[in-house]
């Protein structure tokens, strides 16, 4: 993971391996990628990726 700056991150907050952080997070986030997103966002990405 990579933390850019002075952010804030939320209380029961998830984090995905290799995600970079690059704004404050939320309470009860689920995050991933780079920069991180929601992870039901980022989930939908990556199989939208790799039907290509």
């Amino acid at each position: 993971m990579a933390f850019a700056g002075h952010i804030s991150i939320g209380n029961n907050v998830v984090i995905a391996a290799k995600s970079g952080v690059t704004k404050n997070i939320k309470d009860n986030s689920r995050i991933a990628g780079f920069p991180a997103v929601d992870l039901k966002l980022w989930k939908k990405t990556i199989i939208k990726l790799r039907k290509q």
